[in-house]
């Protein structure tokens, strides 16, 4: 199987001003368009999912609220509101140029030879609390007023659009299928990380048949789109981490790829942290005949007052999954305006350029930052093995694998405390003894200057042997919280 690398575009974030600009040239043209998407050329990425719905459409739609009806709009929900200034970028080039964006977007990168995706956020419910929102459709207030949410007891997802109500299911088939007459994609992705409670779980126990029946239905669409445009058009769908999970969610991952319903699987973390341990084994073991991809977030974890993986974070990630049965990689939040020229932008590039394979990770320095799943369905836990809290004379041991350590190489551990510290917890790296020195971590260097853990953290580093996995042994002395564990190759 190839293996490919995939980026998601927000719908906002940089679409937004970057249209904006555009809009505003002297001379507009189509050409105009194509750095956004020419930025990926010479890189390893090789698909580019650009996003087109959140709860209102970014593309022309008789369905959903779109861009349009968002710009025009003065009264929402009772609230006088204004958007101009969010939307007249793309309502600008739609209205007085006649031009698409997301048509040009999707020709010209199959043009300069990649793959264009639309993404769908099928269940988004950004800003709860707001009275009015950018992000709404008419159609939110109609579903809240006939009570189609999954309600009040799944707090921030409690206005999350309720897939055992048939309106609710034809609303986003009916999209999907307008959106794949307008445009002629190459992959059309499903994405439920934006948000994944589609059912109230406690009530809903057919939700593994309702969501099986909607797969399939979009399926039936996708193949129906590619023999009218001549080509395949690939299905893909974002899951959570967990198999099992996901299946309680009302996700039947490994039912959907024996049936032939995806030809692609992404596992990720939601948006709090980037997964550093999700089971890539098990997907491969589960999972036939379709391609998995990994998942990884722009923040690395929270809380801490620096959240942004680096590249060498990205890569220990990318060594971690390609190395444990991933396909393929798939960025999250990575999205880059070829306008910027910031720091922020050039690790942007970087990790497009080196987090996509194997062979290109393995040739720089990696990092691997122990976090946590940042969701799991009601009564389950997550997954979460800092911090550790010790009292004198207990132990306790913490496993990290990093995937594959690159030969001839240097490696560190570098250890943080918020209670205790190395001269009263005893560690064992594999076996043996690791002396460790407190440092600041405040290297000149930026892909070592990071620091992940809470406010308060005193960090210690140790050089250690090069290994693939990592066994931790830790017995104090007297009381101690662990609180972040991170290894790097070098």
């Amino acid at each position: 199987m190839k293996r490919r690398f995939y980026t998601n575009i927000d719908i906002n974030s940089v679409v937004t001003p970057f249209l904006n600009r555009v809009s505003e040239e002297e001379n507009v043209s189509e050409e105009l368009l194509y750095p956004f998407v020419d930025i990926y050329k010479d890189t390893l990425i090789t698909d580019v999912l650009l996003n087109i719905f959140c709860q209102y459409s970014a593309a022309k739609s008789e369905i959903w609220s779109d861009y349009a009806d968002k710009y025009e709009r003065k009264i929402e929900n009772g609230v006088e509101v204004d958007y101009k200034d969010l939307y007249k970028g793309i309502y600008k080039l739609n209205k007085e140029h006649s031009i698409d964006p997301y048509e040009v977007w999707l020709r010209r990168l199959r043009e300069i030879g990649l793959s264009g995706w639309l993404s769908i956020r099928m269940n988004d419910c950004h800003e709860p609390d707001e009275k009015a929102s950018f992000l709404r459709s008419d159609f939110f207030y109609e579903a809240r007023e006939k009570g189609w949410m999954i309600g009040d007891k799944y707090g921030y997802y409690r206005y999350c659009f309720d897939y055992s109500v048939p309106e609710v299911r034809k609303k986003m088939l009916d999209y999907i299928k307008e959106q794949l007459r307008r445009y002629d994609p190459d992959g059309l992705e499903l994405d439920f990380q934006r948000e994944i409670t589609c059912f109230d779980i406690e009530n809903c126990p057919d939700r593994v048949a309702i969501m099986t029946d909607f797969v399939r239905a979009v399926r039936e669409m996708t193949e129906e789109r590619g023999r009218q445009s001549g080509h395949k058009i690939r299905l893909g769908v974002r899951l959570m981490r967990d198999i099992a999970q996901n299946l309680i969610y009302g996700f039947d991952a490994v039912g959907w790829a024996k049936e032939g319903l995806v030809d692609l699987i992404c596992y990720t973390p939601r948006w709090e942290s980037s997964d550093s341990d999700m089971p890539s084994e098990e997907w491969k073991a589960e999972v036939k005949g379709v391609e998995l991809a990994a998942g990884i977030e722009i923040l690395c974890c929270r809380p801490s007052n620096e959240t942004y993986c680096t590249p060498a974070v990205a890569r220990g990630y990318a060594l971690r999954y390609l190395s444990r049965g991933a396909d393929s990689m798939y960025l999250f939040n990575y999205f880059i305006n070829p306008d910027d020229t910031d720091a922020h932008s050039g690790y942007m590039r970087e990790v497009n350029e080196t987090a996509g394979s194997l062979e290109a990770a393995m040739k720089l320095p990696y990092r691997h930052v122990v976090t946590f799943q940042d969701i799991a369905p009601r009564g389950h836990e997550r997954r979460k093995p800092l911090p550790v809290r010790l009292r004198a004379g207990e132990s306790a041991a913490l496993e990290i694998d990093i995937g594959r350590a690159r030969e001839n190489s240097s490696a560190e551990l570098i250890l943080g405390f918020t209670t205790g510290s190395p001269e009263n917890v005893s560690v064992r790296v594999n076996g043996e003894s690791a002396d460790f020195t407190e440092t600041g971590y405040s290297s000149a260097e930026p892909d070592r200057r990071i620091n992940y853990g809470p406010e308060g953290t005193a960090y210690y580093r140790a050089s250690v042997k090069p290994a693939d996995k990592y066994r931790l042994d830790l017995k104090s002395a007297g009381e101690a919280e662990l609180v972040y564990a991170e290894t790097g190759i070098y």
